[in-house]
């Protein structure tokens, strides 16, 4: 683990490799699988954060409509608890794909992410000016990419994702970390 990766990255790493040979002498991509099956055991929950994950770095967010409607069912279970109403499942699939989609590519596309608009007939950022997009922040706000109603749910679901997606990969990086002492 002294290669300075992240836990996201040797992650990332390990699904898209050939080379799952396990060594006795150095946690290689089959032992951040192993940890990654044994954290993803653990809860529904978790093994959702990390298919997130997996659709998030995957080339043409393969598997996303399994995803979104895994989270739509946490969606619909939170609308039922909060108003006694289930949101449509739809809705619930629509704002979780929307919410997936953003993750994936947050960078406004009016700035290009900088934040600023361009000068007029330039290939310069305007720093005196905020895009009036993004307001300034370099992000597509996710509350234009759903529904009015559905804003707060959009929010609460991102947010779940990523304080799960931490979570699980604190608890990957503890697992081989109990491996490297055994070592």
């Amino acid at each position: 683990m002294a290669t300075g990766r992240s836990m996201q990255e040797r992650y990332f790493g390990a699904r898209t490799t050939s080379d799952l040979r396990l060594t006795p002498d150095r946690i290689g991509s089959a032992d951040v699988l192993i940890a990654a099956g044994i954290v993803a055991k653990r809860s529904e929950r978790k093994s959702v954060a990390l298919a997130v994950w997996g659709v998030l770095v995957s080339d043409h967010m393969t598997g996303a409509n399994e995803v979104a409607e895994m989270m739509g069912r946490w969606l619909r279970k939170r609308s039922f608890a909060r108003d006694g109403k289930t949101m449509p499942e739809l809705a619930a699939k629509d704002v979780a794909m929307a919410v997936l989609k953003w993750w994936r590519h947050p960078a406004c596309l009016t700035c290009g992410g900088h934040g600023h608009p361009l000068i007029p007939n330039s290939p310069v950022i305007d720093e005196s000016r905020e895009c009036p997009a993004c307001l300034g922040s370099g992000h597509i706000p996710l509350n234009r990419l759903v529904r009015t109603e559905y804003v707060d749910d959009a929010y609460w679901l991102s947010g779940e994702i990523d304080t799960l997606c931490q979570m699980v990969f604190g608890e990957m990086a503890r697992e081989l970390r109990k491996d490297l002492e055994l070592l």
